[in-house]
């Protein structure tokens, strides 16, 4: 039901099988699962230094009284969590399927569209791999087709990378962010590095 998987000795991966763990919570609704998983592993995983999880006001989740930073997905039965002593992290899961065809004009570029390949599995990488830059970086109004461009994807080496475009002060600033991207049989993931 949970499997854990340590990335480097201060980051590790949490993933549920939220259909598993709803055999045990069968009375909870589909967002209050979620959010009781979600619990249940970190309370299992961190123990007495788990005090709960609150939120930023970007929507960016955090370990009440604690160093270390985390950042959760879910998506059709899968529950993702990444815990690390690193301040840059995020992490997303998404299921394959077609329907992202059909959005991939509203979330990739001009530029991105004719570099990469857009089958239905590429698609959806792209997308977790922006949503996991988003969830790291912790800024609302971000623009997924305009400021995060995906620079390089090479999904037989589980590595892709995406550009962050941002402006302050009337400088265009950049940040790489390196992500690990993983498949898994009906859903990809995408965490930082």
């Amino acid at each position: 039901m949970l499997q854990i998987k340590r990335i480097n000795p201060f980051k590790h991966l949490y993933m549920l099988n939220l259909n598993e763990y709803s055999t045990i919570n069968p009375h909870l609704k589909k967002r209050e699962l979620e959010k009781n998983a979600s619990l249940f592993v970190l309370s299992k995983q961190l123990g007495s230094a788990f005090k709960g999880i609150g939120y930023e006001n970007s929507g960016k989740p955090f370990l009440i009284d604690s160093d270390l930073t985390l950042s959760i997905s879910h998506s059709h039965g899968l529950l993702a969590i990444i815990v690390s002593n690193e301040s840059f992290i995020g992490i997303d899961i998404e299921l394959i399927r077609e329907k992202i065809t059909a959005l991939k004009t509203k979330f990739l570029s001009d530029v991105e569209l004719n570099k990469f390949e857009t089958s239905t599995l590429n698609l959806t990488y792209f997308w977790a791999c922006k949503e996991a830059a988003y969830k790291a970086i912790g800024e609302k109004n971000v623009s997924f087709k305009n400021q995060l461009y995906i620079n390089k994807f090479e999904p037989t080496s589980n590595f892709a990378e995406v550009i962050y475009y941002q402006t302050k002060e009337s400088k265009l600033l950049k940040k790489e962010i390196n992500l690990n991207i993983e498949y898994l049989n009906t859903h990809v993931m995408a965490f930082t590095c």
